[in-house]
């Protein structure tokens, strides 16, 4: 039995003050350009543009709805992971506590205690990460995390390591295990002054293939039910764009996921909604 609790008041305000604040895998200010009409969009934007709206609803079956959220910013001041906020976390996480996205947590503590071995001293990429919570679970069970972010990281605990996506490119390296939990739905929707990209998350997958060591998984969360594009916060997968997503990957196991939950109507719109965990091993052609 897991035990739900939360973590203290003064982490949960310093949490939210990251989450606010910093971004999920982007870049502040990035431009998207109309060649056809030479028309340059800065993002975040409060509408989807003319000429990507059809890629971004797959010609109109994906509904759209409307909250724009701009949380964009510039790189010149770091984000800091503190010793002691790392220190906290791990602690919260050593009880089994779940945080943010409560249920989904959860799923992610089954999923890591039966493949235990592809967690317990391996080399673990985390990305999209906004605070260190997915990291702290993972050094809780005797994993090396890597932090992969496009904006500068300072980790003040050697048992985290930091990189910039641009230090990654220059210098890649395969991991034996990567984690995205509640990451990869909001790739390309500018939300983080990150350029516009109808299959910015596909993308994300496939460049996941190339991190992984052969014979490793992927731990990866996403918001699950009817097709929608909730503009420009996130993206919640069903039956059009979920297979979109996982094509070119094998469901080895899931962890709060049925098949029914394509057909829901998603709480993420208002709430933390419904994040199952699925892990997936790379299909090779």
């Amino acid at each position: 039995m897991y035990l739900n609790k939360k973590i203290p008041q003064t982490y949960i305000v310093t949490i939210l003050f990251t989450i606010i604040f910093f971004s999920n895998l982007t870049q502040a200010n990035a431009e998207t350009k109309d060649t056809n009409k030479n028309i340059t969009i800065k993002t975040p934007c409060a509408e989807i543009p003319d000429f990507l709206y059809d890629s971004f609803t797959k010609y109109g079956r994906i509904p759209v709805q409307y909250r724009v959220l701009d949380e964009s910013y510039t790189s010149s001041n770091p984000i800091v992971f503190t010793k002691e906020w790392i220190k906290n976390l791990v602690d919260a996480a050593n009880f089994r506590n779940t945080y943010y996205y409560g249920r989904t947590d959860y799923y992610l503590y089954q999923a890591i205690e039966k493949y235990l071995p592809y967690i317990k001293n391996k080399e673990i990429g985390v990305l999209g990460s906004r605070l260190p919570w997915y990291e702290a679970i993972i050094i809780s069970f005797d994993g090396s995390p890597t932090t992969i972010e496009y904006n500068k990281i300072i980790s003040q605990d050697d048992r985290l390591k930091v990189m910039t996506v641009d230090e990654y490119d220059k210098n890649p390296k395969k991991f034996d295990t990567l984690v995205s939990i509640s990451s990869l739905e909001h790739d390309g929707l500018g939300r983080y002054g990150d350029p516009l990209d109808p299959d910015g998350d596909i993308k994300a997958m496939a460049k996941c293939k190339s991190m992984l060591k052969e014979g490793g998984l992927l731990f990866l969360s996403v918001p699950v039910g009817k097709d929608l594009l909730y503009w420009n916060v996130h993206r919640v997968y069903g039956e059009i764009r979920l297979p979109l997503l996982l094509d070119g990957w094998e469901i080895v196991d899931s962890f709060g996921y049925n098949e029914e939950d394509k057909q829901n109507n998603s709480e993420f719109v208002q709430g933390s909604g419904h994040q199952p965990v699925f892990v997936l091993k790379p299909k090779y052609n």
